[in-house]
């Protein structure tokens, strides 16, 4: 990807090809699973999905209103807790806003 800033996450569906560290950068790459459908592709260091994202996404959707058409994710990181959200509520316009590259 010359010229392009380097990914801290990438996605792509379960049953696509993962991401390689070339894609991403010389950085060690984990492929885990982020809902049945994602894999999520992030770096060995540095911010990563976890336990706490899945909590958060999930008390989202439980405390979503059935009347909701957006959902808005301010500081959403590598937004895991957004895609998870996305997952279970595809109806839902999602937007992500993250301050740092």
């Amino acid at each position: 990807m010359p010229g392009s800033a380097k990914l801290d996450a990438c996605v792509c569906a379960a049953d696509e090809a993962p991401v390689t560290s070339e894609q991403l950068g010389d950085d060690a790459l984990t492929h885990d699973a982020i809902t049945a459908d994602f894999r999520i592709a992030q770096r060995k260091r540095g911010h990563r999905y976890s336990l706490d994202d899945v909590a958060t996404a999930y008390q989202a959707t439980e405390a979503t209103p059935g009347d909701v058409s957006h959902y808005l994710d301010l500081g959403c990181g590598i937004g895991s807790v957004l895609l998870m959200v996305a997952w279970r509520l595809p109806s839902l316009k999602l937007f992500g806003v993250e301050a740092q590259p």
